[in-house]
């Protein structure tokens, strides 16, 4: 299957998932408890099992595609400003979060330490392509580390809690980003060459679409209402959203023309 019939699948499911989710927030949700209301609840199910529907449609065709880049992108400018705009998100969450009695303090300390690590590498990532600063290769698993401990500790976070379609969504986004960022650290580190593109932009593809899906609307929703649909911060949603702009433009650099050879 094409690359150019997959982006256009993608990009229909991606806006499509985007307005359905704050359609469902506008209409479907109790603003001060985060549930369905009790008359719009199964109205509100169905729009969240679509919105499901869309990102894993969307991860699926890429596996049929037969465009495999030739080697990783070239940072260009809007890598750059994506990268480092995405490592100052992960500094902002990292000091602004707070976390419930329930998350261990040594979870919440390995997750300062790589998440410290991890901005600085999205950092130096997007600076070191123009200053020709040359990271080594193996300094692209640290993402993976500290998204694996952010899954542990949002999860162990809100396990206690009455489980509402934005926890949902967030712990989707990311464990979609968590294996974005593994085949990324493949493609740094030249591990499965064969088959990997396609889990990179299947990864990269779901990422996107769980990470807007999330952010935009909640961002959309308290800017109209003045703030009144408080569930997940402000600062979580902008780093959400940062990663997948992130990956977005990793995506696009990626698998362009230029980039890319097809078979």
């Amino acid at each position: 299957m094409r690359y150019g019939k997959i982006s256009v699948l993608f990009w229909t499911l991606m806006p499509l998932s985007v307005v359905l989710r704050l359609l469902q927030l506008i209409f479907t949700v109790d603003t001060k408890t985060g549930f369905f209301l009790r008359e719009y609840e199964k109205m509100g199910n169905i729009m969240l099992i679509a919105t499901f529907i869309f990102a894993f449609a969307a991860a699926v065709f890429p596996f049929f595609s037969h465009r495999n880049p030739e080697h990783p992108p070239k940072i260009n400018i809007f890598l750059t400003v994506t990268s480092v705009a995405l490592a100052f998100s992960v500094l902002l969450e990292l000091f602004t979060e707070t976390f419930p009695i329930t998350v261990q303090w040594w979870l919440i300390l390995a997750l300062r330490v790589t998440g410290l690590a991890s901005a600085a590498f999205f950092a130096l990532f997007g600076i070191g392509g123009i200053a020709g600063i040359k990271i080594p290769n193996i300094c692209s698993a640290i993402p993976v580390i500290y998204l694996i401990i952010r899954v542990v500790c949002d999860f162990t976070a809100i396990s206690a809690l009455a489980l509402i379609s934005d926890n949902l969504i967030l712990m989707e986004s990311y464990c979609s980003c968590l294996w974005f960022m593994l085949n990324f650290a493949k493609l740094y580190n030249g591990i499965d060459t064969e088959r990997n593109f396609k889990k990179l932009m299947s990864s990269a593809m779901l990422a996107v679409i769980f990470c807007f899906t999330q952010s935009i609307p909640h961002i959309i929703m308290n800017f109209a209402t003045n703030n009144a649909y408080l569930h997940t911060s402000f600062q979580v949603n902008l780093n959400i959203l940062l990663m997948g702009i992130f990956i977005l433009t990793f995506m696009l650099s990626h698998f362009s023309r230029h980039n890319a050879c097809e078979n």
